[in-house]
């Protein structure tokens, strides 16, 4: 799921969807509908962002002053939604604009409906809602729209002054040599970062260099190292003490490095860090999950097997991942089969 940040719908002291008398209840209900739904969702992600969608809709149907903050979703009476409340919500979420005055993207928007579907799935479940209350207040259509794909492929020019700025850390030559591995595999692999953080030793075959993944829905993956990225992972491994553990650890300042897994948001902060040495515009990790499937699609790879590779579900979503410039679809065309009029001049001849 692709995790978003954008503004909290606007606060004031209307609320700006009317809600049922008794919404907002005193305390956490037993059984929650909202607790119960987001402890269903198998990833620490998925849990954080539908929660987070939640929160969204609270600050919706709930008054709060200027700067307050909105009530928990779970302390909300969601069971007393009805399906004039719902298309309100809908309405609202659809207008809701990001800091910068652009709305919100109709994917964006179809989260918090998925959210809010969901949460009414649960009261149903918990029989705090009938059947047909449930039906008519879920029946919400999702947002209609496109929006171009976010996001960018990083230039190889680009990948080896990174690369360079990690091996130039004097301060931390540890730290150096396990960022230009971490950004390598990921380049390589395009494995995401929340897969990189789970890594363990195990998990690499040095001599079939593979990787073994546990990616979304808990699912196993076997990823295949290219030879290079190897080198850089290995001389890594080299710094490493031996034994088991995480594959990718925090380095002390000292140098020191401890037994323990790196955060996502280290991941983050490492790579604006050595985008800045590097003196390269700043890119994310999930970019460089974007440029593997874009290199590998650019050299003849198949999508089906760039989708095993990416740990896709749908091959459609690995397609929306493809970052080639305009360049590489013009000359493709090029290469087309067509007649020009001199040739059907020449046949005719």
């Amino acid at each position: 799921m692709s995790v978003m940040t954008e503004a909290l719908p606007r606060s004031g002291a209307v609320p700006l969807v009317r809600g049922p008398a008794g919404l907002l209840l005193g305390a956490v209900p037993d059984p929650c509908p909202v607790t119960t739904y987001i402890e269903s969702l198998d990833s620490a992600e998925s849990r954080r962002t539908m929660r987070e969608r939640l929160v969204h809709i609270a600050a919706l149907v709930i008054p709060t002053a200027e700067g307050e903050a909105p009530p928990p979703p779970e302390q909300l009476a969601w069971w007393k939604l009805r399906f004039d409340h719902t298309q309100k919500i809908r309405t609202a979420l659809r207008e809701q604009t990001r800091p910068d005055g652009d709305p919100w993207s109709p994917a964006y928007v179809n989260q918090h409906i998925v959210a809010l579907r969901c949460t009414l799935r649960f009261c149903r479940r918990h029989g705090l809602m009938s059947a047909d209350d449930h039906e008519a207040a879920a029946d919400i259509e999702p947002v209609k729209g496109h929006r171009e794909p976010t996001g960018r492929a990083v230039g190889a020019d680009e990948f080896t002054k990174l690369l360079q700025a990690c091996l130039a850390d004097d301060d931390n030559p540890a730290a150096g040599v396990r960022d230009a591995a971490m950004f390598a595999v990921m380049h390589a692999t395009g494995i995401r970062r929340s897969e990189v953080v789970s890594l363990r030793r195990s998990h690499y075959d040095a001599a079939l260099r593979t990787l073994l993944i546990v990616g979304k829905g808990n699912k196993e993956r076997t990823v295949y190292l290219h030879a290079r990225a190897a080198e850089w992972l290995n001389a890594w491994l080299a710094l490493v003490p031996p034994g088991t553990g995480p594959l990718f650890r925090p380095v002390h300042w000292s140098g020191a490095i401890q037994n323990r897994p790196l955060k996502r948001s280290s991941i983050n902060y490492r790579l604006e860090v050595r985008c800045a040495q590097a003196r390269v515009a700043v890119f994310t990790p999930h970019d460089l999950r974007r440029t593997f499937i874009s290199n590998f699609l650019a050299i003849g790879g198949d999508l089906p097997l760039a989708q095993r590779q990416a740990g896709h579900a749908n091959v459609a979503t690995t397609a929306r991942y493809d970052r080639r410039d305009d360049t590489a679809l013009q000359e493709t065309v090029e290469m087309l089969p067509l007649p020009t009029p001199a040739d059907v001049h020449a046949l005719a001849a």
